[in-house]
């Protein structure tokens, strides 16, 4: 037994190489999915567990800003280069306004107080969501 190990064979060493390599493939394929399509996504806005409106992000690709209180929420949804964010909320911790903008398929800004959500669907996902 006066044999020693090696502290790492090239077996091993190839093994973690290859669990990288697919854990950094994987990695970078969830970056990028979705970022062909962005001007395809849906803007869905529910407040509490209804649908309240849906923008078609491709169709607000300029500055656009939208007043939300019609729609019982205290704010306003900001438009720009196919992304959205809300701003000018009226809640006490204003988490939602941190959130920035969303534009990629189930990013969300929500704000718990006021039972408000903005979810980013794709087409396949909205289309499944509303039933068409």
């Amino acid at each position: 037994m006066s044999e020693q190990r090696e502290f790492m064979k090239r077996t091993d060493l190839l093994v973690i190489l290859v669990l990288a390599g697919i854990f950094l493939g994987g990695w970078l394929r969830m970056r990028s999915r979705g970022s062909d399509t962005d001007a395809e996504n849906y803007a869905v806005m529910s407040v509490g567990d209804q649908i309240v409106e849906v923008w078609p992000l491709a169709e607000h690709h300029n500055d656009l800003t939208i007043d939300l209180s019609s729609y019982g929420f205290p704010g306003k949804a900001e438009f720009h280069d196919g992304a959205v964010r809300v701003i000018d909320v009226d809640c006490p911790d204003k988490v939602c306004e941190s959130m920035g903008y969303v534009k990629n398929e189930m990013e969300a800004v929500v704000c718990l107080p006021n039972r408000m959500s903005i979810i980013i669907y794709t087409p396949e996902e909205y289309h499944n969501l509303v039933g068409d």
